[in-house]
């Protein structure tokens, strides 16, 4: 060492040596420098090279050292030194420095220095380390754009900073280790660069943590996990290709990771901020946040080409992923994750699966415009003012099984390719209608709605499109064989509107119940299966006008407690089974006339709707309470109302010209009551024009005596004659023998009781037979023997006709008294001039017995005795 700056640096002035003369001439050994260092006073040296190990280990050094653009040809040693003035070593090289335990009370500065390893060093050489682990920074440390080169293992494990630290734009090219390390202000990383590991957990700042800008390598990894940060940790713009680890770390102000890209992903679980934001952030692998404590979290337009885990998360504010972009399998995952406040998930795109299973809002979750190429999945969900959908696609299944709703489900022209699942949800309204542009069509889900056992306050789904159409479907589209439209169980406070709907899935209404008006209007069915509304309660009115049951329909045991509109056609069976209908069942429209051939009655919404048109109807035990309108209804195939009840039944005549309807060939009556038939011709109701008989299993009593009875309770007499010969002819039909000759005789003699007048006429011409056969000559004799001297007694024509009147009577009269028949024959001329001899007796007798079948049947029938209701 040149003794001039020996003595100089003793002296304690300030030596600047010219870098540009050689380095034996700048050469200062380092046990002078330390001599200088430890002699207390100021040492202020530039431009030299240390040769040697500089030894300060546990030294008191009370001077202000200032070394500028030195280099150390060996290690610093100051291992449990304190420094008590200022040290700057700024814009020196070192190779290894060693200052562990060291306290430092006044300002460091290491600025612009470099941290080296010399070639064909060791893998554990000191050369190596550049250790401050346990030491003490009582005021500021400056290290910015200090550069640690590959192989340094830059540590400062434990170290207490006692005011801001700066490292800004320092290079780490090997490791650098902050863990456990306290700084009572600010830590400043910003602009770094980091190619190694750095280890900054457990970390405690009083400030914040200033990385913003920051840069690392693809093998490195950047670890802050339980670190606790009193003010914010700042990563905006930051382009980080390893590894970044935020786990449990307690950043009080917030983490800003804004517009900042991260190469292999971010691991924050367990973070807790007052605010997280990770607006235009990209990552390249998952970015996990599970466990989530924060006030307000921004991850508006965020690419991610992996997975977003943020599963049971607590977010006391907003939550807005806006514009977001996620490609992964499990692409979103906010399971059991609780936000305060909105979810915003307006416009993102995720290229896999969400799973957002338990989640719970305090306002509103608005997912509008997004798009989901996979299975959305919110069972469970708990949302406190409305779920948005509106304009979203999924390209899997919609899920919002069990899902906890206390506002509105609005999924205006929502385009769903898989299920949407409602099981058991509870919500206000659901909104499936088109909104406004640019989402003015209504929703369309392909893989139909499952909203069974769920309860809703109202059902808006006009013009809904469930299912697609199977002439559309691309070669190798497959459709998912269970898919349904399913609201079994389902209970709907209000309205449901299901007015234009189109459906190519089955339908099924089983056990849902419905508060206010049910509009199934203009729907269009194309399933094959049958529509089942299979005990189905409609509280209000309900509509089913204009809709094409191609597949038949069920509504057995169903509940209708106000007027239900039938204006439908029923391609195969319609089934009413025990259904009730506690007000009007309107199946007709007497305005409308019959059914065009071209559907325009009814496909033609400015034209009043036509009525029913049925294959095969069966309403079997339904009761309906009121006025039933079939009068223009159109029946194909056959009508069953076994053990039905109607308050009053309005049917159509056969003649469709004037009715516009039309009674099925075959019905089933047996066990039907009604108490008011309104029918053209009541008749038809059980006899077709031909005369044929309209029941399905043939003749039987009681259908007509039902319509028999409701017609003479209702005054019409001579329907229910025309209805009670009508049985009696079909009846005699099946007789034979002496109970067909007796029925015969009696529709002959008596027309069956009804209107008998054939018997006044067969009695009259008895009795004038009889009086012209008593008026001939020995007929009658007198018993009076007097009157029989003269020959045979010839009677007076009054006296004739009283015999011909006394012998076809069954009683006594006062003639008989006088004259009786002659006991000897008598020959009664003939016209043509023959005669016929006969005895008078047989005559009198033949009139006696005709008068005891036609007088009794006469006053039977007057009296009505023989036309008593059959049991």
């Amino acid at each position: 060492m040149n003794r001039s700056v020996s003595d100089r640096l003793q002296a304690g002035q300030a030596v600047v040596l010219d870098a540009t003369q050689p380095v034996t001439t700048r050469m200062v050994d380092a046990q002078h420098l330390a001599g200088a260092i430890l002699a207390g006073g100021r040492v202020e040296l530039e431009n030299a090279v240390i040769a040697g190990v500089l030894d300060l280990t546990n030294a008191a050094v009370g001077g202000d050292i200032h070394l500028a653009n030195c280099v150390f040809q060996a290690p610093v040693r100051a291992a449990g030194a304190v420094f008590t003035r200022s040290l700057r070593l700024e814009r020196c090289r070192f190779h290894g420095a060693d200052f562990d335990s060291a306290r430092f009370r006044a300002q460091v500065a290491l600025a612009g220095s470099r941290f080296a390893v010399p070639p064909g060093s060791a893998a554990d050489a000191p050369e190596r380390l550049c250790r401050f682990n346990d030491a003490q920074f009582d005021d500021v440390l400056d290290a910015q754009d200090v550069q640690f080169r590959r192989g340094v293992r830059a540590s400062f494990c434990r170290v207490r900073f006692g005011n801001s630290t700066a490292f800004q734009g320092c290079r780490f090219f090997g490791t650098l280790d902050l863990s456990e390390a306290q700084v009572q202000g600010s830590l400043w990383l910003g602009l770094t660069v980091l190619t190694g590991e750095a280890d900054l957990s457990r970390l405690r700042v009083a400030g914040d943590i200033k990385l913003q800008e920051a840069r690392s390598g693809r093998h490195s990894a950047l670890s802050l996990r339980f670190a606790d940060v009193s003010g914010f940790i700042d990563l905006s713009r930051a382009a980080m290709r390893g590894t970044l680890q935020l786990g449990d770390v307690v950043a009080r102000r917030g983490v800003s990771l804004a517009f900042s890209h991260f190469g292999q992903g971010v691991s924050a679980a367990g973070l807790q901020a007052a605010w997280l934001d990770g607006q235009g952030m990209r990552v390249r692998g998952d970015a996990v946040f599970s466990s989530l404590k924060t006030d307000e979290l921004s991850m508006v337009d965020i690419r991610v080409w992996g997975h977003v885990l943020m599963s049971y998360a607590e977010i006391s504010g907003c939550a807005d992923f806006s514009q977001a972009r996620i490609r992964a399998g499990v692409a979103l995952d906010i399971e059991g994750t609780r936000i305060s406040k909105k979810a915003i998930f307006d416009r993102v795109r995720i290229g896999g699966q969400v799973d957002a299973t338990g989640l719970v809002v305090g306002q509103k979750l608005s997912w509008v415009q997004a798009i989901t190429t996979r299975t959305a999945r919110f069972a469970e969900i708990d949302v406190q003012r409305g779920v948005f959908f509106t304009g979203s696609r999924f390209g899997g299944d919609l899920i919002l099984r069990r899902a906890a709703l206390k506002g509105d489900v609005t999924a205006c022209a929502v385009v769903c390719e898989g299920l949407f699942d409602l099981y058991g949800a509870t919500a206000s309204r659901l909104f499936l209608h088109a909104g406004n542009a640019p989402n003015d069509h209504a929703a369309r889900l392909r893989g139909g709605i499952n909203a069974a056992h769920a309860r809703l306050e109202y059902v808006g789904a006009p013009a809904v499109e469930f299912g697609t159409d199977p002439a559309s479907h691309a070669p190798g589209k497959r459709v998912g064989s269970n898919a349904e439209v399913d609201f079994q169980h389902c209970e709907v406070r209000e309205v449901a509107n299901f007015s234009d709907a189109v459906s190519y899935l089955p339908i099924s209404f089983y056990g849902a119940s419905v508060g206010g008006q049910f509009i199934f209007q203009r729907v269009k069915l194309g399933a094959q299966a049958p529509a089942n509304f299979l005990g189905a309660t409609f509280l209000g009115l309900s509509f089913f006008n204009r809709v094409d049951f191609a597949a038949g329909a069920d509504f057995s045991y169903s509940r209708f407690e106000q007027t239900a509109y039938f204006r439908a056609r029923f391609g195969k069976a319609a089934s009413f089974d025990f259904s009730r209908f506690n007000a009007i069942a309107d199946f007709s429209d007497t305005e409308a006339g019959a059914w065009a051939s071209d559907d325009a009655l009814w496909r033609d919404s400015s034209r009043h709707p036509a009525a029913c048109d049925f294959a095969d109807a069966s309403f079997r035990q339904c009761r309906i309470q009121s006025d039933a309108h079939f009068d223009s209804v159109v029946f194909r195939g056959e009508l069953d109302l076994r053990q039905a009840t109607f308050a009053s039944l309005c049917l159509p005549s056969d003649d469709r010209a004037s009715s516009g309807g039309r009674l099925p060939a075959t019905i089933r009556l047996t066990g039907c009551r009604y108490d008011k038939l309104n029918m053209q011709d009541p008749l038809a109701l059980l006899l077709s024009a031909e005369g044929t008989l309209r029941l399905k299993n043939g003749f039987a009593r009681p259908p007509f005596g039902q319509l028999e009875d409701c017609l003479r309770r209702n005054g019409n007499d001579a329907g229910a004659n025309a209805v009670y010969l009508a049985r009696r002819r079909c009846e005699r039909q099946g007789k034979r023998g002496l109970f067909w000759l007796w029925d015969t005789a009696y529709r002959g003699l008596a027309n069956y009781g009804v209107q008998p007048v054939r018997l006044a006429w067969i009695s009259l011409a008895l009795v004038v037979a009889g009086s012209l056969f008593f008026a001939q000559p020995g007929t009658v004799d007198p018993k009076d023997k007097s009157l029989r001297a003269g020959g045979p007694y010839t009677a007076s024509g009054e006296e004739a006709v009283s015999m011909a009147i006394a012998e076809f009577l069954p009683v006594s009269l006062p003639i008989k008294d006088h004259l009786s028949p002659a006991a000897a024959p008598v020959a009664v001329a003939l016209p043509g001039g023959r005669s016929l001899t006969v005895r008078p007796t047989i005559i009198a007798s033949l009139l006696q017995l005709m008068g005891w079948i036609v007088v009794p049947i006469g006053v039977a029938a007057v009296s009505g005795v023989l036309m008593r209701k059959p049991k």
